[in-house]
């Protein structure tokens, strides 16, 4: 069972976990507790006698394999240049991803894993220290300092023409089909809100194609 997902969900995600982390010779008996289920199942996995990892079972059709991998590729680039990130866990074989067939013939699940971080969510922390401004302030210089070092390592890392993400660009948010729909078809939207979201978009449109997407950027 996953502690935190008691249901025929929970079931089939428990033997797809189960199912995939043979690929790490990781024990079927280990415990597995949901920590976040939204874009995947992000489950803890617990070992006796062992670290503690992170398993992602991605949600399907989402993200293609090669998309993964490259997100894997700069986790570990990340690593490699000293900013803190979770340390990709390479399977038996050496691989970063591992599939894991679906019985129904549907689209296989994408799972990966991952080292364990301890911390404390942000959102967490500004609860926890609510009018402590002087806690606060030092929470966010640390993650403007994580945030520069991540632009720094960007603007000097070049993953080659394999790298395939989502673009969040003019096309991927402003544009048909869109990396999450277009913003026009939402249902609630008034005549008059549909008409100003897309003269704003068409605004947007013309700057970021103005502004370019050279290295640089």
């Amino acid at each position: 069972m996953i502690i935190g997902l008691a249901s025929q969900e929970g079931r089939t995600l428990e033997t797809v976990a189960r199912t995939a982390l043979r690929a790490w010779d990781i024990s079927a008996n280990c415990r597995l507790t949901l920590l976040k289920r939204r874009e995947n199942a992000v489950l803890e996995v617990d070992i006796l006698d062992k670290p503690t990892y992170v398993l992602r079972v991605h949600r399907r059709g989402y993200h293609s394999d090669a998309a993964l991998r490259s997100e894997l590729a700069w986790m570990i680039s990340l690593t490699e240049q000293g900013i803190p990130t979770p340390r990709v866990v390479p399977t038996l074989s050496g691989d970063i991803l591992t599939l894991v067939p679906d019985p129904d013939g549907a689209r296989p699940y994408q799972c990966d894993l991952l080292s364990w971080v301890c911390g404390t969510p942000l959102g967490h922390i500004e609860e926890r220290s609510f009018g402590d401004n002087e806690f606060v302030e030092r929470a966010y210089r640390q993650v403007g300092g994580l945030a520069a070092r991540l632009h720094a390592h960007g603007a000097q890392w070049h993953p080659g023409g394999t790298f395939k993400r989502h673009s969040w660009d003019e096309a991927g948010c402003l544009s048909r089909p869109g990396v999450w729909g277009h913003f026009a078809d939402l249902q609630t939207l008034t005549a008059s809100e549909r008409r100003l979201l897309q003269e704003a978009a068409e605004v947007a449109r013309h700057r970021l194609g103005a502004f370019g997407k050279p290295p640089n950027r």
